[in-house]
């Protein structure tokens, strides 16, 4: 397994549309070294011999142009479909090097854009694609969310996708766990915890309390306090990679994907069950899981009138186009405003 560990380009002010260098085609050719830089890292993760590689969210760097809500052109423009150039380049390196590949960018399809993780085989075929379901703020503005959580059997295991902010509801890795996944693949732009320890003992426990092997694959220009690792199905990281130096973290894991007890172990012998993700799942008590369900659950009584204002709420576009305004412009004339 390996986890790239990859910085995108640099943000030139060609591409900027609030500069007076910008240049129409600079997001495109941006887009274009972004790809490319992808691809070389897979190519070396090929020349490792991995099995199974993970990117990083947003592989293309086209967030950055989501945000520039009067100029929502600029992205609708570099978005494409799946399959589509993107995931034929991608799958041109998979076959050469006999690898499964998880990568994360943003997919046209049906008048809709996703946020997009694409699995792809050794044989260079698209085996399935995940559609990130808890979409950040910034993104809940243009993207739409996706509607399940599948897993999809490899010649290594099966596989289950988790984006970014989807880490930080339990009940995605909780759905792919219950699902079969036996690694999770995590594509993420950053941990979102002002505490980096809070952000790794996060994915540590998700993958301990679910039984399965996960890869945190980190941009790493989006925060130096992140790493990109390789973690067990009993939590313990088995390698990483920190910092903004570009790399790839990789691990040997053994296809027995089971975690089991000593026989002898007492939670063996009270049970019969040998298996840990199997006892924890047949010890469930769904009948008594109906709060988490609920569209309203009680907690929300505490917050009367509250919603979260999303793309459904158009007028609000506006106020947003002139904050990102004053935001770039001040990055241009070297002050640094909260955005």
């Amino acid at each position: 397994m390996a986890a790239l560990h990859a910085r995108g380009a640099p943000y030139p002010p060609e591409i900027n549309p609030y500069s007076e260098r910008f240049n129409p085609q600079a997001p495109a050719e941006y887009t274009e070294r972004q790809l490319q830089i992808l691809i070389d890292h897979l190519n070396t993760a090929g020349e490792i011999g991995a099995d199974l590689v993970c990117a990083g969210e947003d592989v293309k760097g086209e967030y950055l142009f989501l945000e520039y809500f009067d100029y929502p052109h600029l992205f609708d423009q570099l978005v494409e479909e799946i399959p589509g150039r993107a995931s034929a380049r991608i799958a041109d390196v998979a076959r050469k090097y006999k690898m499964n590949v998880v990568v994360t960018y943003y997919e046209r399809e049906g008048g809709e854009i996703y946020n997009t993780a694409v699995l792809i085989d050794r044989e260079g075929t698209i085996a399935g694609k995940y559609r990130k379901v808890h979409l950040a703020p910034g993104e809940a503005w243009r993207v739409a969310p996706g509607a399940g959580f599948p897993v999809f059997k490899t010649d290594i295991g099966r596989i289950g996708m988790a984006i970014c902010y989807d880490m930080i509801f339990p009940e995605t890795c909780r759905c792919l766990a219950l699902g079969g996944a036996d690694i999770i693949c995590h594509p993420t732009a950053g941990w979102g915890f002002p505490d980096a320890a809070l952000g790794e003992s996060l994915v540590r426990i998700r993958a301990h309390e679910n039984s399965v092997y996960m890869i945190v694959s980190v941009n790493c220009s989006s925060d130096e306090r992140v790493k990109s690792c390789i973690i067990g199905n009993d939590g313990h990281i088995l390698c990483e990679l920190p910092g903004r130096e570009c790399g790839i973290a990789s691990a040997v894991v053994t296809p027995d994907f089971d975690r089991n007890y000593d026989p002898d172990y007492f939670d063996t012998f009270y049970t019969d069950v040998v298996s840990i993700r199997a006892r924890f799942a047949l010890q469930r008590k769904p009948h008594l899981y109906s709060v988490l369900t609920a569209d309203r659950p009680p907690l929300l009584d505490c917050y009367p009138g509250i919603e979260v204002v999303d793309r459904s709420k158009p007028d609000r576009v506006k106020s947003l186009a002139e904050l990102r305004r004053k935001h770039m412009l001040g990055q241009l004339q070297g002050r640094r405003l909260h955005w």
